[in-house]
């Protein structure tokens, strides 16, 4: 029995020794995986965090971070996938659920991210973010009353959130109070005068307005702080090209459509749009394989067909023209 003893108290240390190791190594291991995901090398912090007990809490965080590091990547399998993990936890950390619902926004799962941020919302009703992407979500349900609410709540809570005062404007826009809507922008570039999305639409409604030559400045400015962008949008050229057609400019309806198709070119409205205006200056030939391309990107594009079928029939081609503007009728929304 003493000699029992003996021995456990011999093998006691050392089995503590090997456990103080272990922890040691797991700790090291987070710590990397932390410093990975700072650098964004996701994939090597996920490889290291999987080595770690499922429930440490110090894991758990690092998961979290790596899942922030996944969703700034685009990479929305790899974050939700994570999330889920971490939503298993009891009770579950409210920034996890925050995360997952915009996940769940950004993938078009609108009705899973309104329960998770309503959730989110019922124990954090100050998070203007939380109200931003529950209004998103309404808004993409067909809801706009509840979306114009929880968007006007976020500009209450951060009156400085360029992204809530430009969507609230555009929620105004989309109903058509074109004046609310204008004031609304008007807020927002005062915000950042910079910003080629808020001129873009600040052009489209002063046109909603009849004020075209104002409209025309504000698509000019988003043209000209768009070029000094790394990424273009194609909306200021594109919207521009549409008020010149409106207004029976036609050269530059054609020049300032055919720059947006060069920022998107496989874009099958703006093809349309241009071979609107080629018809429209006696282009016809041009037209006709502007509005083929866009029928080979979406067959089922309704005004690709009536435009064809109007070119064609200004070619002469009855019975082609006659084809596509069954399809039309066929196409026409119930």
């Amino acid at each position: 029995m003493k000699r029992g003893l003996a021995l456990l108290f011999v093998l006691l240390p050392a089995a503590t020794a090997q456990l103080r190791t272990d922890g040691s190594v797991q700790h090291e291991r987070i710590a990397e995986s932390r410093r990975l995901v700072a650098q964004e090398k996701c994939m090597e912090a996920e490889q290291l965090l999987g080595q770690t007990p499922g429930e440490d809490r110090e894991a758990d965080d690092a998961r979290y971070e790596l899942a922030r590091c996944y969703v700034k990547q685009r990479q929305w399998p790899k974050a939700d996938a994570l999330l889920r993990i971490l939503l298993r936890r009891s009770p579950p950390h409210p920034s996890v659920v925050f995360l997952r619902a915009f996940v769940l926004f950004r993938t078009g799962r609108y009705e899973e991210s309104l329960t998770r941020i309503s959730e989110y919302l019922e124990s954090n009703s100050d998070n203007s973010d939380a109200y931003k992407i529950r209004s998103l979500d309404y808004f993409m349900l067909g809801r706009p009353q509840d979306a114009e609410q929880d968007m006007k709540r976020a500009t209450e809570l951060n009156p400085a959130d360029l992204e809530a005062m430009y969507y609230l404007g555009r929620l105004y826009f989309d109903r058509k109070d074109m004046l609310t809507a204008l004031r609304t922008f008007q807020k927002a570039l005062a915000l950042d005068p910079s910003s080629v999305k808020v001129h873009n639409h600040l052009g489209q409604t002063y046109e909603g307005l009849a004020e075209f030559a104002q409209a025309r400045q504000e698509y000019l400015k988003a043209i000209e702080l768009d070029q000094r962008q790394s990424t273009k949008s194609h909306w200021p050229s594109y919207n521009l090209g549409l008020l010149c057609l409106k207004e029976g400019r036609m050269e530059e309806a054609i020049e300032r459509l055919r720059q947006s198709r060069i920022e998107n070119p496989t874009w099958p409205d703006g093809m349309v749009a241009l071979a609107k205006a080629l018809i429209s200056a006696g282009k016809l030939d041009e037209a006709r394989i502007q509005l083929n391309e866009a029928l080979e990107a979406d067959r089922n594009h309704r005004d690709a067909h009536y435009q064809l079928g109007r070119l064609l029939s200004k070619m002469g081609k009855g019975e082609e023209a006659r084809e596509h503007f069954l399809l039309f009728e066929k196409l026409k929304k119930p």
